[in-house]
């Protein structure tokens, strides 16, 4: 909106400069940094004239309270796809990781010894996705690109039928089945009542022991309990958390 009045939140306040009229407000900055709810419900009451909230990140659970939510007259926007591409890197790397046991690798480096082993290849392994979003599907595709089968919970999973990236797609009722079925189990849920604890101790009980965890949602969406008992009891192989 060019020329229009707007409003910077970071930091956690609303910026100094403060126009008669606030048509647009912009909710940035990182961590600690970030816009924070408060700041933006405090200033509410006199924003009457607000058309458009953009938030700067992907996540808007941290930015979001009732009257905004219900403010039909304002247009709620987020940065969706900002992380997708760096989360699907990081998600390979965690891959990887587990698949040449790196810690074996450092603790020789840092002995100065020669220690050959047989590594694995995520070629032909399975990643279950739970999750199909924008940053489910920039895993898959890096996925696909080492060769593994991929399969992914959607809440329609007939949308993904002859998709290039899925060898198959399963609804909701079979996230259990689909963990089981996983070499690397990814979560990539934002957080919602929906997906709240949606890897739940019967998810996790579910993966065989040689499976891995990664988690490149919200923590929240996890059963952190039962992902603690189960990697201190040695019931899967490990877990890699963003």
């Amino acid at each position: 909106m060019p020329g229009q009045p707007a409003l910077t939140l970071n930091t956690g306040r609303l910026s100094q400069s403060r126009p008669r009229r606030v048509d647009v407000v912009l909710n940035c900055g990182v961590g600690a940094q970030a816009g924070k709810r408060e700041a933006l419900e405090a200033a509410w009451p006199g924003l009457t004239g607000l058309r458009w909230v953009h938030s700067a990140s992907a996540g808007l659970e941290h930015l979001l309270f009732p009257a905004l939510v219900q403010a039909g007259a304002v247009q709620l926007t987020n940065a969706k796809g900002v992380y997708s591409h760096s989360l699907a890197e990081y998600a390979v790397f965690c891959m990887k990781y587990f698949a040449l046991d790196l810690p074996r690798v450092l603790r020789a480096k840092g002995a100065g010894m020669w220690d050959p082993f047989t590594v694995e290849e995520l070629r032909g392994k399975t990643l279950g996705v739970v999750g199909y979003g924008d940053i489910g599907r920039a895993c898959a595709k890096l996925a696909k690109a080492q060769g593994m089968r991929v399969l992914a919970l959607r809440r329609s999973p007939e949308k993904s039928r002859n998709g290039p990236l899925l060898d198959e797609a399963v609804g909701p009722e079979a996230l259990c089945e689909l963990a089981a079925r996983s070499d690397y189990l990814l979560c990539a849920t934002p957080h919602t009542p929906a997906t709240d604890k949606i890897v739940s101790g019967e998810v996790i009980a579910a993966m065989p022991a040689h499976a891995v965890f990664v988690n490149v949602g919200r923590g929240k969406c996890v059963d952190e309990a039962s992902l603690i008992a189960a990697l201190r009891a040695g019931l899967i192989k490990g877990a890699a958390l963003d």
